[in-house]
């Protein structure tokens, strides 16, 4: 059963499935939201801030 998901999963990389596209796109859209909202917070707690004016 591993060896034929893996072997799917390999073709569906070289020619996409439009259902693999879509979940890599939902999850590149979470993940670029995740680091968005840490980065936000960061500056807004001055943690970079403080680095610059010594």
């Amino acid at each position: 059963m591993d060896r034929n998901d893996g072997h799917n999963r390999l073709d569906c990389l070289n020619e996409p499935c439009g259902d693999e596209i879509d979940r890599i796109r939902v999850t590149i859209q979470k993940l670029s939201g995740l680091v968005l909202r840490i980065l936000m917070q960061r500056v807004a707690s001055g943690q970079w801030g403080n680095g610059r004016r010594r």
